[in-house]
């Protein structure tokens, strides 16, 4: 299920910023995410955040 949770949150995020390429919405998701220690190299980035991300494309 993270695929749509994913999905929204890029959505989200580029409603915030609409100007912002695919590359930087990504990294804004992929660096706002929250590590989850107990899953250390079995997942990407770690658990979504969307309110991080908002944060992050804002450059806030």
């Amino acid at each position: 299920m993270a695929t749509p949770l994913v999905a929204s949150v890029a959505a989200l995020t580029w409603s915030q910023d609409p100007t912002a390429t695919a590359g930087q919405v990504w990294a804004a998701i992929r660096d706002s995410a929250d590590p989850i220690s107990s899953f250390s190299g079995q997942m990407g980035s770690g658990r979504v955040n969307a309110a991080n991300a908002l944060a992050a494309i804002s450059g806030g």
